[in-house]
């Protein structure tokens, strides 16, 4: 069983063209320390799992929290912690991140250029994320495809970039489901940023370190995107 590791924190951070923290994830960095480092916020020697795991669980919060442009008091809602604790979370992000907090705002801004018109994101992949018939009146609103039908629905910053990124990452994902396949590996199931694998057991070894090097190549279409993959051995799928 493999998934790709913070894969959605590894795409909106590329899309955004934060290079700092990708160059050391290119590395090999695990990324919440690779965003500690670039943040200034671990500098010493180690790795941060094991030399400050409670500033690695803060960068992860943060990361996961935040790069959808969330607010403080949301954010302090949903992971637990102190408002004031929140908002200077919040605020150490996006000062850091300020590639990622333009790209929101000229996501939100283009789109309300499209009012009356369609608006759609290119994602790299080549394929287009389209939100119909724009409108301005009562808060930015467009028509996307829910349940089968057209519904008209509001959005903001936030959700364009989730969205965005959403999309790119399951991009990346299939793509490395089919290299999987293309190599001989026998994909027996998907769940979410999952792929299972069946194999004989005399050869599970030699499959996990295949798999991993597939999973941890990026697309043709991405080739600076970092990536890193988990692979477990199990004799059932479990979560």
């Amino acid at each position: 069983v493999s998934d790709l590791a913070q894969i959605e924190a590894r795409c909106a951070a590329w899309l955004a063209g934060e290079t700092g923290m990708l160059e050391l994830a290119r590395q090999g960095m695990d990324w919440y320390e690779a965003q500690a480092r670039s943040f200034k916020l671990y500098e010493g020697h180690g790795a941060l799992k094991t030399q400050n795991p409670k500033l690695r669980h803060t960068m992860k919060q943060m990361s996961l929290g935040c790069q959808f442009a969330m607010s403080a008091n949301k954010f302090s809602l949903i992971t637990g912690v102190e408002i004031e604790q929140a908002s200077s979370m919040v605020r150490t992000f996006r000062s850091k991140m300020p590639k990622l907090v333009r790209l929101w705002a000229t996501m939100e801004r283009d789109m309300r250029q499209s009012a009356g018109e369609d608006y759609r994101i290119e994602l790299p992949s080549g394929r287009e994320l389209c939100y119909r018939n724009v409108a301005l009146e009562n808060g930015l609103s467009a028509e996307i495809p829910r349940g089968g039908r057209m519904q008209k629905l509001r959005f903001w910053k936030g959700t364009l970039i989730e969205n965005a990124t959403q999309a790119f990452a399951r991009d990346v994902f299939m793509d490395r489901v089919l290299a999987l396949r293309k190599a001989g590996h026998n994909v027996i199931l998907r769940v979410h940023d999952e792929v299972v694998v069946e194999t004989d057991l005399s050869d599970a070894k030699d499959a996990a370190e295949d798999i991993r090097r597939i999973m941890s190549e990026p697309p043709e279409w991405c080739k600076s995107l970092p990536l890193g993959a988990d692979v477990e051995q199990m004799e059932k799928y479990a979560k």
